[in-house]
């Protein structure tokens, strides 16, 4: 995983979610956090991670993504839509990261 190689290698923490493959053509979702932690001697350091399982909202946010990026009648993707969906999306996402940033 390029999020871990990164975190130990910057000694930044990481926070990302990415589908994990559990049967033949089956995946779920699952959110990475970990915190780089320094051992006892300087060249020793460890990744302590947690593991949260994430498929229902991101099969959510599909479904919203779905409903805002397509015309109602006819299911014809709506560029201008999804443009300004892909935009709330992002600004959700930053406030989201601001909110546990801050330990709420």
């Amino acid at each position: 995983m390029e999020a871990y190689k990164l975190a130990l290698s910057e000694g930044r923490s990481v926070d990302t979610e990415l589908p994990l493959h559990v049967r033949q053509k089956q995946s779920i979702w699952v959110r990475v956090v970990g915190d780089v932690e320094a051992g006892n001697q300087q060249s020793e350091q460890r990744l302590i991670s947690m593991f949260q399982g994430s498929t229902g909202r991101k099969q959510l946010e599909q479904k919203l993504w779905t409903a805002a990026t397509r015309d109602a009648l006819t299911g014809a993707f709506n560029p201008t839509a999804g443009k300004m969906a892909n935009r709330q999306i992002r600004m959700c996402a930053a406030r989201h990261r601001e909110r546990r940033a801050q330990g709420e």
